[in-house]
């Protein structure tokens, strides 16, 4: 059944939005804390409800039109993004969009970042910017960079990195953040032992400018309201629904 669906609405979206020349894929997954014993959910990694039961929802949406391009609902033990998975989900959207693109691009947070997404990405000749993940040597070269302000509060700088996983050299734009003395700082700014500054760091296969790539990037945050309307709107945390 819920192929189906997707299948109709992979139709539906193809349609409508057929006149379309650029697409923007956007990649989330996201925990869905649960109440009660929904079918399917179990305990896994939940850092809102510790010990709850949840969903772990892999979504993939199209920017422009602010549509799901594809979905996939699973326990919570399973809240972890591979690299077949992410692969698979960039195929189910890619599948998704209308034919006669001219370009994709894509975003994703530090979950995604792995070699073989990268390459398959590349291979598809998809622009992309991704939320990298930060390993020692990273930390200590953006500790290092020369940075161009941009305002009293921001500054960007950039370099090429290759190791751990990584077969070869990618670009990482890292955009510094000046915090207010008595703003704490989230965690995911928390890269460096750095008092006072944020950290961004996000790798890319694009030529665009450093700042065009961040603010790219930045774009994201308004899935953030389409996750909302799934659970709220569409019950996705309290979905019956056996397979």
């Amino acid at each position: 059944m819920a192929e189906q669906v997707l299948g109709i609405n992979r139709r539906l979206l193809q349609w409508v939005r057929q006149d379309y020349v650029t697409a923007t894929i956007d990649l989330d997954g996201e925990v869905i804390s649960t109440r009660g014993h929904p079918c399917r959910a179990t305990r896994g990694y939940n850092p809102k409800r510790r010990g709850a039961k949840s969903y772990f929802g892999m979504i993939g949406f199209l920017a422009e039109g602010r549509d799901i391009l594809t979905a996939d609902l699973r326990p919570g033990k399973e809240a972890s993004v591979s690299a077949r998975g992410a692969i698979a989900l960039y195929e189910q959207s890619r599948r998704s969009l209308p034919p006669g693109l001219r370009r994709v691009r894509l975003r994703a947070d530090a979950a995604f970042a792995s070699e073989a997404f990268f390459a398959r990405l590349e291979a598809d000749k998809v622009t992309y910017c991704v939320a990298a993940p930060t390993p020692g040597p990273v930390k200590r070269a953006v500790a290092g960079l020369k940075y161009q302000r941009l305002d009293r509060k921001w500054a960007i700088a950039e370099f090429e990195y290759q190791g751990g996983p990584w077969t070869r050299a990618r670009r990482l734009v890292v955009i510094r953040e000046r915090l207010d003395p008595i703003e704490r700082p989230s965690k995911q700014l928390k890269l460096l032992d750095c008092p006072g500054c944020g950290y961004q760091v996000i790798v890319t296969n694009s030529d665009w400018r450093a700042e065009k790539v961040w603010r790219f990037y930045n774009g994201r945050c308004r899935l953030e309201n389409i996750l909302k309307e799934t659970q709220t709107d569409f019950g996705g945390d309290h979905v019956l629904a056996h397979g």
